[in-house]
């Protein structure tokens, strides 16, 4: 061992000083023993874990329990200001509830079918698709993962989702551009991938028409940057 570096405490050497077996003190730390553990046996353990220091490695007990307290969450291969914070908020909420966030991109015409291969053998606890994901078809028999969709909606899909109101929003910004005195207004659409993007322009345009107006021009934004 290099001079100068701690021998790492094990589970072994917090057993052997509490005098109960190993199989016992990894039960203390296991969310899942909680109610089995008789507080005699707990005391002993948590005693010699404070005399030891000792930390619980994090990707033994994943391995041994039926949940890991990961979650992946799948960016497209995009940069910007908006889902960068998006995933520094994902990071914050999800580690507040004790999990841990592994990010996924797709790029390069990767399919949803290799994307969850990719992902599997990490044994996450469910999987964020963003709508920046890709524009790729997801079949939801692809995998057995739960799978959660951020900000898009797939017509016929039976499956969770949590989305902006992006209707309430195009109307929205259509009112105060009218309200502030413009009228030749142009508007710069998502590429068309997810529902949002036709939401936003539909309650965008049918706003304008309520004030008598229509959009001037439409055009296609990107909102991406791609290496």
């Amino acid at each position: 061992m290099p001079r100068g570096r701690k021998k790492t405490v094990t589970s072994a050497d917090v057993a052997k000083l509490a005098g109960v077996s190993p199989a016992s003190v990894t039960r203390v730390f296991n969310p899942d023993w909680e109610m089995n553990i008789r507080p005699e046996i707990r005391a002993k353990v948590m005693a010699a874990a404070n005399e030891l220091n000792y930390t619980p490695n994090a990707f033994a007990r994943m391995l041994a329990g039926r949940k890991t307290d990961l979650v992946a969450i799948v960016l497209g291969p995009v940069t910007g200001p908006y889902y960068s914070r998006v995933l520094l908020s994902f990071i914050y909420k999800l580690q507040m509830q004790g999990k841990q966030v592994l990010p996924f991109t797709m790029a390069g015409g990767m399919s949803y079918r290799e994307l969850f291969e990719r992902i599997k053998p990490f044994r996450v606890d469910a999987i964020i698709l963003t709508s920046a994901a890709s524009p790729a078809v997801y079949e939801p028999n692809e995998t057995d993962i739960p799978v959660i969709l951020f900000e898009q909606v797939i017509n016929g899909l039976s499956i969770h989702s949590v989305c902006s109101d992006s209707f309430a929003g195009g109307r929205t910004v259509a009112e105060m551009l009218v309200e502030n005195g413009h009228r030749r207004i142009a508007f710069i659409s998502g590429n068309g991938i997810c529902n949002q993007d036709f939401d936003r322009e539909y309650g965008f345009a049918s706003r304008m028409n309520e004030y008598g107006l229509k959009v001037w021009r439409t055009e296609v934004g990107k909102y991406a940057h791609y290496d």
